[in-house]
Formats: structure tokens, C-alpha cells, sequence
């Protein structure tokens, strides 16, 4: 497989804040998460810097037989590590991990270069100890964005429903390749995903997800251009996942009942703690949240709870005034904001610090410091 650095980022000085920002305007509770959380061990040995490496995800990981590139920041210290380190895998959302071609490139369908995001969230995290891996699912498919690069989009990949399933299977070979490195400790793994890689996130770590998967595939899975079916077992488990701005509607692979006799192996549970960060002016709340909408999952998510007698792990935190996509909100470096949105509006700058703390603090809760 192949693994070649591309550069070595020097440190910069962040740090995470301390408490996580537990105002949640839906109605779930703050309730205990069942996910372990690490232990005070003392400070962590300091990052020098971060090397980023470009691999391949082997299609044997993959549902599909596929090949994932992908990105991994790795934390370099003064001595190399002899412990494992804790591992964060990122998904991207619609606007792809990697910038549209320049016309230079010979053997990849997109530029070299990452979408400033995304290389932020890998230094930013490698930076604080935790190796990162990021793979590039439309990179794999010979396209790099959703919308502006739509003509080179496969046909078993143009309808949402094949999106999310196919993106879900990008997940989990993902997390298998993970488990596979030497350097990452497979029982401190976090999950942090994007828009319709949120929205991933949210449906990987139903509690469900085989069931849910082999159901659809009998109904209206049945006439999409790929086969679905539920991913072979042993995949790892997820310390924590957290999603920004997700669509919960999950294309209708996990159904909206929310009637009290049903089965509650049917209804939406998170399968770890799930904290998702969205804005109160996004449509794509709709099915997040109670307060702000129908909230059918997080309402599925404590009827679980409730009928099982165990905490709620579904967690959402909604910024007033916020919009789709807050987290590229502000100037980009030297003034470029070319970012994603880059709006300037003060909700969203406001959101993106918001959520930023709370992540970072909800990673450095459960997973600690990189290295033990």
C-alpha cells in the first residue's frame, strides 16, 4: 500500500478547551456517556511537529472492493513513539477532501491539494497527539466535488441513497485500515464527520446498522445501482463520533417510526455517544432536533433510552442564527476565503468557535492526550 509523506507542518500553538459547551436547545439530556474515558496519566509528551503522509485504503478493507485514498496526519515527537496513539477518522462532505484539478495533474482525478478544512482539522488534531486519517471517497470514484465537478460523478454513485450507503462502506474500511496501523491504539478511536460526511457518521454508528441495512436492501435498496447489504462483522468500535450540520433524514435507510410499540431494535440509537453541532438556520435540522424541527432521531434516540433503562447517547448542541456549513465561517488565511461558505456573518464565526471548543474537549474527554 502505498504511504509516502508530503510534508512536514510545524507546531502550532492550540490548545483545547477545558469544558465542553453542554447548551443543548433540543430536549435530550446531558446525560453519562458509556464510553470510557481516559485516564490522567500525567502530560502528554510534546508534538514537534506533524507529517502527513498520502495512502491507499486496500480495496480488500472496502464492501466494494474499492481503494480509498486517503490522508494521515501523524504527531512527531523528539523520540519515536512506543505506545500506540489515539486516532481521529474524518469524513468530508460534499464539497470533496481535495480542491478541484489545475489541469497539471496526470494520474488523479483531483488536485494534490486539500480543501483548507480539511488540512486545518489534521493539524489541529495530530498537533494535540491524535493520528488522523481522512479518507477521500470522491477522489476513489474519479470526481471531486458534489456539485461543481457533477459530470464526472459514476452512475452508481448520482443518487443520494447510493451516496450514503457507498460513503458507509468508505467508513468502515476506513476504521478496519486504522486498526490495522501500528501506531494507533484501536480502543481509543474518535469519529468527526461533515455535512453528508456527518450524516455518515450518524448512520455508521447506528446501533442497528447490519439489520437496518439488510432491510433497506430488500425494499427500496433493492433498485439502486449498487448492492447493499451490511458490512462483514469485526469492524472496530468508536470511543465517541460527532457530526457537524448532518441531513438525520439518513435517505430513509434507518425508518421514521416513532410509534411506542415498535420495535426499538428498529428505531435510530447511536451505537457511542454522538454529539452533533448544527445551526438553528440550516434545513438540514429538520430531523435533528426537537426544538427545531420534527426531530425524529433524536425523538427515536430517547425512546430507545427509555425503553432499554440506559442513557441517552444522542447529544445535539444548536447554534442560534447559524447556517449550513459554519465551520469554514471567518477570513481565510492572508484574507483567502475562498473556505467552503467563508461567511462573516457573526453567527456563524460564533458557532464555528462554539463547536470548536466543544469538540475539542469531547475528544480530549474520552480519547486524552495521543500518546499514554
Amino acid at each position: 500500500m502505498l504511504a509516502r509523506p508530503l510534508l512536514a507542518l510545524g507546531l502550532l500553538a492550540l490548545t483545547a478547551c477545558p469544558g465542553a459547551n453542554d447548551s443543548e436547545t433540543g430536549d435530550t439530556a446531558d446525560t453519562a456517556d458509556t464510553a470510557d474515558t481516559a485516564d490522567d496519566q500525567g502530560p502528554p509528551p510534546a508534538v514537534l511537529g506533524v507529517d502527513v503522509l498520502e495512502l491507499e485504503i486496500p480495496g480488500s478493507l472496502h464492501v466494494q472492493g474499492l481503494p480509498l485514498p486517503a490522508r494521515m496526519f501523524v504527531p512527531r515527537y523528539a523520540e519515536p513513539a512506543t505506545t500506540p496513539q489515539s486516532a481521529v477518522l474524518v469524513m468530508h462532505g460534499s464539497g470533496g477532501l481535495t480542491r478541484m484539478p489545475d489541469g497539471g495533474e496526470v494520474d488523479r482525478p483531483c488536485s494534490p491539494e486539500l480543501e483548507p478544512q480539511f488540512a486545518r482539522w489534521g493539524q489541529r488534531l495530530a498537533e494535540l497527539g491524535h493520528v488522523v486519517l481522512m479518507p477521500a471517497s470522491y477522489d476513489a470514484r474519479g470526481f471531486c466535488d458534489r456539485y461543481d465537478d457533477e459530470a464526472r460523478i459514476p452512475a452508481d454513485f448520482d443518487d443520494d441513497r447510493e451516496r450514503l450507503v457507498a460513503r458507509v462502506y468508505d467508513l468502515d474500511a476506513s476504521s478496519r485500515f486504522l486498526c490495522m496501523r501500528p501506531e494507533v491504539d484501536c480502543d481509543r478511536l474518535g469519529l468527526l464527520g461533515f455535512s453528508h460526511g456527518a450524516s455518515t457518521v450518524m448512520l455508521s454508528q447506528h446501533w442497528e446498522l447490519g439489520r437496518a441495512l439488510d432491510d433497506y436492501a430488500t425494499g427500496e435498496g433493492a433498485g439502486l445501482d449498487i448492492i447493499v447489504r451490511s458490512p462483514p462483522p469485526g469492524a472496530p468500535q468508536f470511543s465517541l463520533a460527532i457530526g457537524y450540520y448532518p441531513g438525520c433524514g439518513l435517505e430513509s435507510v434507518v425508518h421514521f417510526g416513532l410509534d411506542p410499540g415498535d420495535d426499538p431494535g428498529a428505531l435510530y440509537f447511536p451505537a457511542t455517544s454522538l454529539y452533533i453541532e448544527h445551526g438553528s438556520a440550516d434545513p438540514l435540522i429538520e430531523d435533528c432536533s426537537s426544538a427545531n424541527g420534527q426531530g425524529r432521531r433524536q425523538l427515536q434516540s430517547a425512546a430507545v433510552a427509555q425503553a432499554r433503562g440506559i442513557p441517552d447517547r444522542y447529544h445535539i448542541t444548536v447554534h442560534p442564527g447559524a447556517e449550513h456549513g459554519f465551520d469554514n465561517a471567518g477570513p481565510g488565511p492572508a484574507g483567502d476565503n475562498d473556505e467552503g461558505s467563508g461567511s462573516q456573518r457573526p453567527e456563524d464565526i460564533a458557532a464555528r468557535d462554539a463547536a470548536l471548543d466543544a469538540t475539542l474537549a469531547h475528544i480530549g474527554d474520552v480519547l486524552g492526550a495521543g500518546l499514554h
